[in-house]
């Protein structure tokens, strides 16, 4: 029992075995290049794309776009990174360290808890009035967009600018393109200052800069990219 209290002990103070290799500066500007080609070409090209060829309406769309995006990262990781998954940070589960699984498991359960508590309360009162499919499309397309974010912004664009500046200004640069990049431009760009949504925009920095300290802490992507899909307001 002792030994189990360290390890959730390690896993609430995010301390891992290992923490995020870092790249040759090579190997740090392919990332940086893939970066550029997802984030400021394919992902505003699909979702503006898509909204002016008159798809946005239907119910299936935004998991189509989710994967679409998914598909454009893995074509970016296998031919001009040229790395595997793995390598990316997507680690085999049979190898990850206890303090990893017992922070999955933590974020299970908080999920749990918030879910229960927004159901409950109506926030998530039009999901539970649609029905059981509209909640399936919520969940999966929640789980797959911040997969393909985290593997984007911090898989790529973290690990990328890591060996150039270090890890605390490489976690809070990411998190800034994260904040203030073209994935939540509608919340700020074009507005004025009082119309800005100040707070998703603070509540995304701070979440982003909570998944970034624990993908350079643990080096394993796939942390940050599960506990970002089964963030409640992720699945609206």
């Amino acid at each position: 029992m002792p030994h189990k209290l360290n390890h959730l002990h390690r896993a609430l103070l995010l301390r891992f075995p290992q923490a995020m290799k870092t790249d040759s500066p090579c190997s740090a500007r392919h990332l940086l290049i893939a970066f550029a080609v997802w984030a400021l070409v394919l992902q505003p090209l699909i979702k503006y794309g898509s909204r002016a060829l008159g798809f946005a309406g239907g119910l299936w769309v935004g998991t189509a776009i989710a994967a679409l995006l998914v598909l454009a990262a893995w074509a970016l990781q296998r031919w001009m990174i040229g790395r595997s998954l793995i390598d990316a940070g997507f680690r085999n589960p049979s190898g990850w360290s206890p303090e990893e699984r017992v922070l999955v498991i933590q974020a299970l359960v908080a999920m749990a808890v918030v879910m229960t508590w927004l159901f409950g309360s109506g926030a998530f009162g039009n999901l539970l009035r649609d029905g059981a499919i509209h909640a399936l499309r919520a969940g999966v397309t929640g789980l797959i967009w911040g997969i393909v974010q985290e593997w984007v912004y911090r898989g790529w664009l973290q690990r990328g600018l890591l060996p150039r500046c270090g890890a605390f200004a490489a976690v809070l640069l990411a998190n800034l393109a994260y904040t203030f990049g073209p994935l939540h431009a509608e919340l700020w760009f074009a507005r004025a200052p009082a119309e800005i949504s100040w707070g998703p925009l603070a509540a995304i920095f701070g979440i982003g800069l909570l998944f970034g300290s624990i993908y350079q802490r643990s080096g394993n992507l796939w942390l940050p990219a599960l506990l970002h899909g089964l963030w409640p307001p992720n699945m609206r």
